[in-house]
Parts: C-alpha cells; sequence; structure tokens
C-alpha cells in the first residue's frame, strides 16, 4: 500500500509560475517556437523529445509543417500609419498564413479579416493549417476603423519541412502496465485553453516522481492537439496493449465545476476511480462519452479504444473567452489549479491502492487481540465514530475475495484514502491478502 502524499501550497505556487513564464511565448502546432516552450518545462520534468516527420498522412491528417512568423502588418496608404501588427499581439496574424506582399483595395483586405462574434474587444485566435492563404484578427472597434480605400499588405512566414515534435516522460513502476496522461500545447498565449492543463500534468507527474513503490508505470504526452496523439498512436501500436488507461487534462484553471468526461469503455477502473472522486464532492459527472472531445477522443477511437477520460471544467464551448485574446491569466487562478490538482491526484492514488483482498480469516477476528484497534482514532466520551475509525471496522466485514475497495468505499460511504491504514495493518498481522 502506498503512503499518501498531497499537493501542498508549493504545488500551486509552481503551477502558477510555470503559467505566467510559458504564457508571453509563442507557440503553433510545428517548429522552434513549440520546442523552446518544451525546454521551459523541461526544467521541471526531464522531458525527452518525439519527432515525427512533417507531411506524414496518418489517416487522411497531414502533419503541419514548421512554422515560424518574421514580420507580418498592415498599412494604411492614405496615413502611412501600421494599423495592424503582428507584433502588438501574436493573434494578430492567423496561424498557418501563408507569404503575400501587396496593395490591397479595403473590400479585399476585409476579406481576410477575422472578428469575434462574442467579445467585441477581443482579438479572435484563427488558423490556416493546411491552406494557401493568409488572415489578420482584430477587434471590432479596429475593423471599424479601417476606412481608407487602400492598404499595403506584408506576410513574411516560413513553412518549412521538418517535424512535429512531442514532449514525453516516462515513469517506471512495479509493473509495465501503464498509465497515460496527455495535454496539449499547440498556439500562442491560451491560460485556461492550452496552458491550464499543460501546468496541472506537470505537477502532477513531480508527485508521481516521489511517490514510493508505483504500481502502476506512468506516461506524460505534452503534445500538438489531435496531430501530436495521432502521430504517437499511429507510431506506437506495439505499446498500446500495456495501456490500461488515461486521462487528457484540458481547460481546467478557470471558474466553472471540475468535471470529468467518461471514455467509451464500461465499468472500467480508470472511470470508477474518477467517479468515485468527483461524485464525492457532489461535481458534475459527464452521463456519456462524448466524441467532440479533443485528444482523449482519439485514444477512445474505434479499434484503438483505450479507456480514456477527460478532465475539464468549462469545456471549449464554455466559456467565451476560447480561443480569444481574452483567453489570459485574469481568467485562470492558482486556486482553481490546485484544486484540478487535488482531485486528479486523488484518482491516482486510488488507482494505485485499488485491489480485491481475500480474508484469511471466517468470521470477524478481534482487532484487540491482534494489537491493531486504533485506539489513537476512537472518538472519547460516546461520539460517533469517525471515518477512519469506521474504515477498520467496515473493511473487516467486507473483504470477501470480490469487491475491490473502490467498491467498498461506494458501498460505505467513506473515503477511500481511510483504507489506506487499515489495509496496511490488516496485510502486516496477515489478514488478509491479494491473488
Amino acid at each position: 500500500m502506498k503512503q499518501i502524499i498531497l499537493p501542498t501550497q508549493n504545488n500551486k505556487e509552481s503551477m502558477w509560475l510555470l503559467m505566467q513564464e510559458l504564457f508571453p511565448k509563442f507557440r503553433c502546432l510545428c517548429g522552434p517556437s513549440f520546442r523552446e516552450s518544451l525546454e521551459v518545462i523541461r526544467a521541471q520534468v526531464p522531458l525527452s523529445h518525439l519527432n515525427y516527420k512533417c507531411g506524414e498522412n496518418i489517416n487522411g491528417w497531414i502533419l503541419p509543417y514548421e512554422y515560424s512568423v518574421n514580420e507580418a502588418w498592415v498599412r494604411d496608404l492614405k496615413s502611412g500609419k501600421i494599423v495592424i501588427d503582428v507584433k502588438n499581439h501574436h493573434y494578430h496574424l492567423a496561424l498557418y498564413s501563408s507569404c503575400f506582399s501587396g496593395v490591397v483595395k479595403k473590400e479585399e483586405l476585409l476579406k481576410h479579416i477575422f472578428v469575434s462574434e462574442s467579445l467585441e474587444d477581443a482579438i479572435p485566435l484563427r488558423h490556416f493549417y493546411n491552406k494557401q492563404e493568409w488572415g489578420f484578427c482584430i477587434t471590432k472597434d479596429q475593423k471599424a476603423m479601417l476606412k481608407s480605400p487602400q492598404y499595403e499588405v506584408n506576410v513574411n512566414t516560413n513553412h518549412e519541412e521538418g517535424f512535429l515534435t512531442l514532449g514525453e516522460y516516462y515513469l517506471p513502476g512495479a509493473s509495465e502496465k501503464e498509465i497515460v496522461i496527455t495535454s496539449y500545447l499547440c498556439h500562442p498565449h491560451g491560460a485556461n485553453d492550452n496552458l491550464s492543463g499543460v501546468v496541472v500534468a506537470v505537477e502532477l507527474f513531480k508527485l508521481l516522481s516521489k511517490l514510493k513503490n508505483r504500481k502502476y508505470s506512468y506516461r506524460l504526452l505534452l503534445n500538438p492537439e489531435t496531430f501530436g496523439t495521432l502521430a504517437w498512436l499511429h507510431s506506437s501500436k506495439t505499446k498500446l496493449e500495456k495501456i490500461v488507461g488515461g486521462f487528457e487534462i484540458s481547460i481546467c484553471g478557470d471558474n466553472h465545476p471540475l468535471r470529468y468526461c467518461k471514455s467509451t469503455s464500461k465499468e472500467v477502473e480508470i472511470d470508477r476511480a474518477s467517479s468515485l472522486v468527483i461524485g464525492n464532492q457532489t461535481r458534475i459527472i459527464e452521463p456519456k462519452f462524448s466524441q467532440s472531445g479533443c485528444d482523449f477522443s482519439q485514444f477512445n477511437a474505434p479499434q484503438i479504444r483505450l479507456p480514456f477520460g477527460r478532465w475539464t471544467r468549462a469545456n471549449m464551448e464554455g466559456y467565451k473567452e476560447y480561443h480569444t485574446s481574452k483567453d489570459n491569466l485574469d481568467i485562470v487562478s492558482s486556486s482553481n489549479l490546485h484544486d484540478t490538482l487535488k482531485n486528479i491526484w486523488k484518482s491516482i492514488l486510488i488507482l494505485e491502492m485499488n485491489e480485491v483482498y481475500h480474508p484469511n480469516y471466517k468470521g470477524l477476528p478481534s482487532m484487540h487481540s491482534l494489537g491493531i484497534y486504533p485506539y489513537h482514532l476512537y472518538p472519547i466520551g460516546g461520539a460517533s465514530l469517525n471515518e477512519q475509525v469506521s474504515a477498520y471496522y467496515e473493511l473487516l466485514g467486507m473483504v470477501d475475495g470480490e469487491s475491490d475497495l473502490i467498491e467498498i468505499s461506494k458501498k460505505t460511504n467513506i473515503d477511500i484514502l481511510h483504507f489506506i491504514n487499515p489495509v496496511n495493518d490488516f496485510i502486516e498481522k496477515g489478514l488478509i491478502h491479494t491473488t
């Protein structure tokens, strides 16, 4: 069994510092900008790089080319002033815009202008991954100021053959059975949609590295959304049979309730553990899997069907700042990140400790005579038994060689972590065993 390690204030502060360091950086699906962000994270956990050749076709998905921006601006020919400049905000140029240089009429320019429909003062995030196109993103007020008849446009970008890169960190356990944790890191800024899941996943692995006698092995994947997961699954077919489950962590720093989206699999341990955590706090549980999900949809896809769930809050459709310049540090909080970490960590602890135990006794033995009676926990003065004491009694009576600890916790309504000490004591005295 495991000793309880719980997230502390240090974990909370560490996540926020990493969020602040990563937020200003320019990133896209492939290229030096993505690898630069991985190097920042590498100071926290020892990531290795997995590279996949740009242009590869995976089920009709073409891995994008490496992309970088030299300059991009629009000049008002009447006033001579630059009215849009990517230097002022990375979202001003649609990602993967093609090169263009020339003078265009206002009507033509407006065909390449995008604004946010939900927030008038926000710059939207747009992209052209597999198109020969260019575009600028601005606020509605900026668009209203475009009144001159002609504009000079300059888009100078690089699209180069190279590699799509994933960050990977593998922690071996006693078993080769593996739990995979993923998050995505693939566009500039994006405090909630992008970075919140990344910083929680990184902190989760810092905790895992301190957990002694891990039952499972763990793999962290930080990837360009969808494309990275497709590439990893396509190239890792021989590894997939070792995966017993996994989580995608994303969009989890805002003020919405934390929720868990279940996998397509029926009654799998990873869903049961997570639902136990969420259910105990009366938070939202997704009643069924939705294919509108992100990377976890790829793990649940036909002929892969790995039990993969998703931890999230607002979800991509659930907050107006999504994919705009307003998805900044103001809409996430260190407290929400810490709360997300604590709940996912508890799910991991449950998976680590969950077993089916068999009794080595017939009838109920005396804990007192075996020297394991929890005197130090027993209430004084006729007070009701607390959960830690009740866990000893309930476990003694419910161990049957069929029910695992998740089921026993659910039936007794006792926090599963309270069973750690009874299990340790019962094993030491030879009262219970696993197969």
